[in-house]
């Protein structure tokens, strides 16, 4: 009788163990995004095989399944007894942000996918302007090379006349000449210099136009002979006269040519007024017969 009970215990338990082991496990997936995928079942205490893979999520890989929310525990195909929901795990791609002066790094940085590179500060150059970056950086999708822009600095140089009116402004990069312009003409005068440095132009600069005064010969002559040495007399200015000549019979009135501005080459020459007489003719009572002018040394005619 014994015997008939152990082998019908037996028989219950395999039948039992039978039973757990057919048993139908319900296995659930999220995936964090919006896929959607359908649930599978499998036999308690079966290993998962093929495991489906979720679609690609941008900016993210996909690191595995894992038993809990908290992703501390990863699945790695163990047997499941249970009913599970496995939890995909993403991590967030990082990428490399190089920023570059030239040939010279400033800062490498590790930037999450979507997340802004933060930039350095750069070193002021002589004669540049820092103009910015030349790649955006606020949104980093991949590795970047940012590179720092630079313009040359462009300064002013003002060339004006000697009562400061301008002639002309003329822009100049930093470091380099500037080309004046045609100085204007001044009646009396002759460009001679500009005054400054507008060569290797460093800041903005101002340059006055130099001239000087034309000079002019004058010559003073007395009846074709000329007195006293040529006389350079500059423009506006007077020539000085000689002491005033004499000559018998001849009163010296004066100079034929103004000389007190000089704007040319001049030949004065001497004005020669004939000393005049009166020549009277009477008779024995003194009575005038006629009375005449006659220049010195000429002959009056007598009545």
């Amino acid at each position: 009788m014994n015997k008939i009970k152990y082998l019908l215990f037996v028989m219950l338990f395999v039948v039992m163990l039978s039973a757990c082991g057919s048993k139908e496990l319900t296995i659930n997936f999220v995936t964090g995004t919006s896929e959607q995928i359908e649930t599978i079942t499998v036999k308690s205490g079966k290993k998962l095989t093929n495991l489906p893979t979720p679609q690609t999520r941008e900016g993210y890989t996909f690191d595995g399944w894992f038993l809990d929310r908290e992703f501390k525990t990863k699945y790695t195909n163990q047997a499941l007894k249970k009913d599970t929901t496995l939890y995909a795990k993403w991590v967030i791609k990082t990428f490399k942000v190089t920023f570059k002066d030239g040939d010279q790094v400033l800062k490498t940085e590790t930037v999450e996918y979507g997340k802004s590179a933060q930039a350095p500060t750069v070193t002021p150059k002589e004669g540049y302007t820092f103009y910015g970056w030349d790649k955006n950086f606020d949104n980093v999708k991949s590795d970047l090379v940012v590179n720092a822009v630079w313009n040359v600095k462009k300064l002013l140089v003002t060339f004006i006349t000697e009562d400061n009116w301008v002639i002309a402004y003329v822009e100049v990069e930093y470091g380099k000449d500037a080309t004046p312009p045609t100085p204007p003409t001044r009646d009396g005068y002759e460009f001679d210099h500009w005054e400054g440095d507008y060569t290797n132009v460093t800041s903005d600069v101002t340059i006055k136009a130099v001239y000087k005064k034309l000079t002019y010969e004058v010559r003073f002559f007395v009846d074709g002979v000329q007195v006293g040495e040529t006389q350079l007399v500059k423009y506006g200015e007077a020539a000085q006269a000689p002491a005033n000549p004499t000559k018998e019979g001849y009163t010296f009135v004066g100079w034929d040519k103004e000389f007190s501005n000089v704007t040319g080459n001049l030949n004065i020459n001497a004005v020669w007024e004939p000393i005049k007489f009166t020549v009277k003719f009477v008779d024995e009572d003194d009575t005038v017969l006629l009375e005449v002018e006659v220049e010195y040394g000429k002959d009056a005619t007598p009545p």
